[in-house]
């Protein structure tokens, strides 16, 4: 984490986040997590970096996010709650509605699906089961 007087800064490096911010229009809160950035003034938003994309998830308010390995000049997608984009390498999937119950049950020690292939159902039960292996 990076605090200066014009801005605040986090970087994901692995894993996931769900990011409560306070209103500082003159400090913008920013999240990079692999290619994405995403910026905030005042919201609460999820950002789950997993192994080949970042998935953006905006609980209450509003986000921008951007797409950083394009290079800079990145025009910003607008993500108000409710909606969800994921950032892959060069593409950006456009916004689309969400439950965000689903992108926020992690918080409370559970996963839930919804028209999930097995594939990614078996590699969110393996995150957890990795994690729990190496505590013992």
């Amino acid at each position: 984490m990076h605090l200066t007087d014009q801005q605040r800064d986090v970087t994901l490096l692995e894993g996931q986040a769900l990011f409560r911010v306070a209103k500082d229009s003159r400090r913008p809160f920013v999240v990079r997590a692999g290619d994405a950035e995403v910026r905030a003034v005042g919201t609460e938003f999820d950002v789950y970096r997993k192994q080949s994309a970042t998935v953006v998830t905006v609980v209450e308010g509003r986000v921008e996010t951007y797409d950083q390995s394009g290079g800079s000049g990145a025009a910003a997608i607008v993500l108000s709650a409710g909606e969800q984009l994921t950032v892959l390498p060069h593409t950006v999937t456009k916004p689309t509605r969400t439950d965000t119950d689903v992108a926020t049950a992690w918080v409370q020690k559970r996963l839930m699906f919804e028209e999930t292939t097995l594939r990614d159902v078996a590699e969110e039960f393996n995150r957890y089961n990795r994690r729990a292996a190496d505590h013992r």
